[in-house]
């Protein structure tokens, strides 16, 4: 530990990280990356080249049980770190740039053996990695996302993600979304505010109301403001409007409940609820300047043509696990971090119900081919979406909240549409016949 510091603490001012509370299975990847130069440092090269891959396993078990060293985060930021603090936790969706913390956790404390600790590493070492994943000098990628990712920053917006990382402030640990300039003061601010906060962090601000493991940024992304993932702004003026779903004409605050009910598998929020005007509220300002019932660009989701190849479940699968099961895991049930979910299940009993629009490929399809991977949004072929969709779409989910005594009359009333998977077979099995519901 002679570079790294007797306890991986690192070296203040240096390139050699810190290593105590790294994971043992991202220690090792990196270990074999140098071993295997795949992984730029001539030092790490030469020292790795006499290592067993028992011996790896070893070191790595050993850095990642060592203590974390006491970190004392500085009070407050300089004017670059506060930009920085605004990209890592919001990031750059102009420029396709998703938050650091999407990935690497709530606080940047990482997760799994992909996504490592970044907070509080040096900011030249935090530097030095981006300009390697710039140059391409770093192999170890997979889908060469970091080296997608950093080759969008600017010089200087890296310089300020490194000022963040290096040190950010007491009162960001909590992962709260930054102050937006151009808020309202007073109470119309306040209620704004509040209503990014409940899109953003749904599961901290509506839990009551909420009945899995999603949060409302996970369908609708950059806060409700990207194009193509139904951006609150542009769906704001569209309402009332009469809905097939419903047969009826519904408000913006019955299109919120409807979120509730079906995306977010809970219970809708009354009406003259804090978090309904909250959200109701946020919605509003988003809007302004959009043309009342105007049709615009990137409003709702992508229409994505169908392909000319029927859509395959089973070739799906193979674009799922090249292409999400980094972040959404193999078996699609998402990863958490310090107990929050930061990629969220994609079915089973903790995703969004078989009543959420999600659950139909077409729908699906669209979102990701515009959107995912995060970070890599369009490098799926039509395609490669539409496959994905489907496979993601023939799993079991929690149950349509308007569920009839059985799947027929459920499919004959709510889902008789081609562009619907439910009640059909799939390995045997008739999708909504097996109540996976978390309530």
């Amino acid at each position: 530990m002679t570079c790294h510091g007797l306890q991986g603490e690192g070296i203040e001012g240096t390139t050699f990280p810190k290593l105590a509370h790294l994971g043992a299975a991202y220690v090792a990847n990196q270990l074999l990356a140098f071993r295997s130069k795949d992984r730029p440092d001539p030092a790490m090269q030469v020292i790795t080249q006499g290592l067993t891959d028992s011996e790896i396993t070893a070191l790595a078990d050993y850095i990642s049980q060592l203590p974390p060293s006491s970190e004392i985060p500085k009070a407050q930021l300089s004017e670059k770190a506060i930009r920085g603090e605004d990209i890592a936790k919001n990031g750059l969706w102009d420029k396709g740039i998703p938050a650091c913390f999407a990935c690497h956790g709530p606080s940047g404390f990482g997760i799994g053996e992909i996504f490592p600790k970044i907070t509080l590493q040096d900011k030249s070492y935090i530097l030095q990695q981006l300009s390697d994943w710039k140059k391409d000098a770093r192999k170890s990628d997979r889908m060469n996302l970091m080296r997608t990712i950093a080759g969008k920053l600017s010089t200087e917006e890296a310089e300020a993600v490194s000022a963040y990382l290096s040190a950010p402030s007491s009162q960001s640990q909590t992962y709260k979304t930054s102050v937006v300039k151009s808020f309202p003061d007073g109470e119309m601010g306040r209620i704004i505010r509040l209503g990014q906060e409940i899109f953003t962090h749904t599961q901290d601000n509506a839990k009551p109301y909420v009945g899995n493991d999603l949060q409302c940024v996970n369908c609708h992304l950059d806060r409700g403001r990207r194009p193509n993932s139904s951006p609150l702004g542009a769906a704001y003026g569209m309402y009332p409007a009469f809905r097939k779903k419903t047969n009826r004409v519904d408000t913006f605050q019955d299109r919120i409940a409807g979120c509730f009910q079906y995306s977010m598998n809970g219970k809708a929020p009354a009406t003259d609820s804090e978090v309904m005007t909250a959200l109701v509220t946020y919605s509003y300002w988003l809007a302004q300047g959009v043309p009342l019932g105007a049709k615009i660009e990137g409003q709702g989701y992508l229409s994505l043509p169908r392909p000319a190849r029927k859509p395959s479940a089973v070739a799906g699968r193979l674009v799922f696990e090249r292409s999400c099961s980094l972040c959404h895991g193999l078996d699609g049930q998402g990863q958490a971090s310090e107990g929050k979910t930061v990629f969220p299940p994609l079915w089973g009993p903790r995703s969004f119900n078989w009543g959420a629009g999600m659950h139909k490929p077409d729908r699906a399809a669209g979102f990701i081919k515009a959107n995912m991977p995060l970070g890599l949004a369009n490098t799926l072929s039509n395609q490669e979406a539409w496959d994905v969709a489907v496979y993601m779409n023939s799993h079991e989910r929690p149950p349509d909240p308007r569920s009839q005594d059985n799947v027929p009359n459920t499919k004959k009333d709510f889902h008789d549409s081609d562009a619907c998977l439910y009640g059909t077979k799939v390995d045997g099995h008739v999708l909504g016949s097996q109540v996976t519901s978390s309530q």
